[in-house]
C-alpha cells in the first residue's frame, strides 16, 4: 500500500470483488488498526504491525514502516476464518 492513506481507494475497489485480500505495508501502528478494520463492513480484518516495538521504545523517528493486514469476507465459512487466528 505504501501507507494506508495512499492505498485506501484501491483497497475499497478490491473489496467489491475479492473475498480474501492481503495488504502489506499499511504503515499503521496498532492504535490505528481501526482504520483498516472499518474499511468495509463485509470483512473480518486481522492486523499485524512491526511498529509496536518501535513505538514502545520511544518516539517514531523517520518514516513509518511495515504492517500486514488480512481482510476475509465475513460470509465465508467460519472454519476458514478460525484458521487465521
Amino acid at each position: 500500500m505504501h501507507g494506508f492513506n495512499n492505498g485506501v481507494s484501491a483497497l475499497l475497489d478490491l473489496c467489491s470483488f475479492g473475498d480474501i485480500i492481503a495488504v502489506e505495508e499499511h504503515w499503521l501502528a496498532p492504535h490505528n488498526f481501526d482504520k483498516l478494520m472499518n474499511v468495509h463492513s463485509d470483512f473480518q480484518v486481522f492486523c499485524w504491525s512491526p511498529m509496536d516495538d518501535t513505538l514502545k521504545a520511544g518516539f517514531l523517528v523517520g518514516r513509518p514502516f511495515g504492517g500486514l493486514g488480512l481482510l476475509v469476507r465475513k460470509n465465508l465459512n467460519d472454519c476458514s476464518i478460525r484458521c487465521f487466528r
